[in-house]
């Protein structure tokens, strides 16, 4: 099972300075509106048509933003996993397997003893799931 978790928790408190300094902000916007300027000017019209004049009242929102993602950031948030534990009864295994030229005799047809064997392990390890299966190769003898 996995939630959320804070590494810092206690820095998620400055969320309570930057929420009461957004709820300043809005208000001061709502009461105080900018003075108008009454200069009719060519220059003037030139200037608040720029990208910078007509994204300036954005700024704001993006310093709130990158306050409020600062302070997530800060208090350091991650999957939390729970653990548990699984007992698993297996048991140890080990295949000695020959490779030699005696193997390559052909008593099952179409296949070899080699081939057979290969396919006799690969069915026995795949029904253990559970157990811890080693293999020995040898040619002649077979050393651990």
């Amino acid at each position: 099972m996995t939630y959320l978790e804070f590494k810092n928790p206690l820095l998620l408190l400055l969320l309570v300075p930057w929420a009461a300094a957004l709820a300043w902000f809005l208000l001061r916007r709502l009461y105080y509106r900018e003075a108008a300027v009454a200069i009719s000017s060519e220059s003037v019209m030139r200037v608040r048509s720029s990208i910078r004049a007509r994204t300036y009242r954005f700024l704001p929102v993006l310093r709130f933003a990158a306050m409020l993602l600062l302070i997530i950031a800060l208090s350091r948030p991650g999957k939390g996993i729970s653990y548990s534990s699984i007992k698993n009864l297996g048991i140890d295994i080990m295949i000695a397997m020959d490779v030699s030229l005696s193997m390559l005799a052909e008593d099952f047809q179409p296949k070899n003893r080699l081939a057979v064997s290969r396919e006799v392990v690969k069915d026995f390890v795949g029904r253990r799931n559970s157990d811890r299966i080693g293999m020995v190769i040898f040619a002649g003898e077979a050393y651990l």
